[in-house]
């Protein structure tokens, strides 16, 4: 049973949703921002990443990222990136090319009080090709089906330092030549896995 704070909590969480028109939350898991919520609105196109896969995917990365700079390069809901800086990440740089996701993550920027992200409004292939910015972690989660992986290790070359980390979620198993699996798991309907240069 919830407490009378907890009942405040989530009757406030509701009346967010219902003010902006928003049909989804999802929790952050861990770190500073610990079960605060990512207001989202639902599309068919957008399906955050698991709480069970997104907790094995940050025990791999470790809980303190207090030395990366981060991109969400499919930024979506803005979860995986929202999840590194409640860790301590450095900066997050949150990629989309849907207006209605940017204006949610810019929101829930404001909400959470956060001053160290960058939302930017980009097809990702192209704001790959226009930067030369280097990321230590690199969420590359693209809509399921996707043709995105044509290019993942030319972004992965392109926008890695030196030792970082990119994270790949997919529907099938992903050839790669260029980069080295370090963990990978596999559920029912994905595979997913850190891999470097």
């Amino acid at each position: 049973m919830l407490s009378k704070e907890g009942l405040i909590c989530q009757n406030f969480q509701q009346l967010l949703l219902e003010k902006n028109n928003i049909s989804n939350s999802v929790k952050i898991i861990g770190g500073s921002l610990k079960r605060k919520s990512i207001l989202f609105e639902g599309s068919d196109d957008l399906r955050p990443t698991l709480g069970r896969i997104k907790e094995t995917l940050f025990n791999w990365l470790g809980n303190d990222l207090s030395d990366k700079n981060c991109l969400d390069l499919f930024a979506g809901s803005g979860s995986l990136g929202f999840e590194s800086i409640s860790r301590g990440a450095l900066s997050c740089t949150f990629i989309d090319h849907t207006h209605s996701n940017i204006e949610n993550i810019q929101k829930n920027i404001i909400d959470l009080d956060l001053s160290n992200c960058e939302v930017v409004i980009s097809e990702a292939y192209r704001y790959v090709n226009s930067v030369d910015c280097k990321y230590d972690l690199i969420f590359f989660d693209p809509p399921y089906h996707s043709d995105c992986y044509d290019w993942l290790e030319f972004a992965a070359g392109k926008l890695l330092s030196e030792d970082g980390i990119i994270y790949i979620e997919s529907s099938k198993k992903i050839n790669l030549d260029k980069i080295k699996m370090l963990k990978e798991k596999k559920t029912k309907s994905l595979y997913y896995g850190i891999y470097r240069l």
